[in-house]
């Protein structure tokens, strides 16, 4: 009985943890001049570097100011995977911020907050240095914001949603 009641309170605290990342690094001086970011929300996430299970969706809440203004935003989300210089693309769905509560167009000197969800490749393997990269891009294709944060992925038989002690 002891066992169930540690999974109900880990599957509760699961599903109400967050983590706003506090330590996002700019992707370099050309990007993000587009707007500045205020925070990344990640759920279910308790502690940098957050730790991600493959197959596994996350929700992001993203809040930012334009400092330009755009008629559309394109998003993009990735990963580089160890120590190698190769991004992996993780898909947000929709792809289309705008969709997804993102006020468009938007307007220089504005503050925004959307969602984005991404689901982690099922294939992928346990690795446990990996870097994700958020990116929005303006009607232009010009870059809004660029940050990068860590991330843990993990083999999802470790994941604590799942273990039934």
């Amino acid at each position: 009985m002891a066992s169930f009641h540690a999974y109900v309170f880990l599957s509760f605290m699961w599903t109400i943890s967050a983590l706003v990342l506090h330590r996002p690094q700019s992707c370099g001086e050309s990007f993000g001049l587009g707007g500045y970011l205020r925070s990344i929300d990640l759920v279910p996430c308790d502690k940098e570097p957050c730790a991600v299970y493959s197959g596994h969706t996350y929700n992001a809440t993203i809040s930012f100011t334009a400092h330009i203004s755009s008629l559309l935003v394109t998003e993009t989300f990735d990963a580089k995977l160890g120590d190698f210089p190769v991004w992996e693309v993780f898909p947000i769905i929709p792809p289309n911020p705008c969709v997804r509560g993102l006020q468009c167009p938007i307007l220089a000197g504005t503050t925004y907050t959307y969602t984005a969800s991404v689901t982690t490749p099922t294939d992928a393997t346990e690795i446990l240095n990996v870097t994700g990269r958020l990116r929005l891009r303006d009607d232009r294709g010009d870059k809004i914001l660029c940050y990068e944060f860590p991330l843990m992925l993990n083999d999802p038989a470790r994941d604590p949603k799942t273990i039934i002690g």
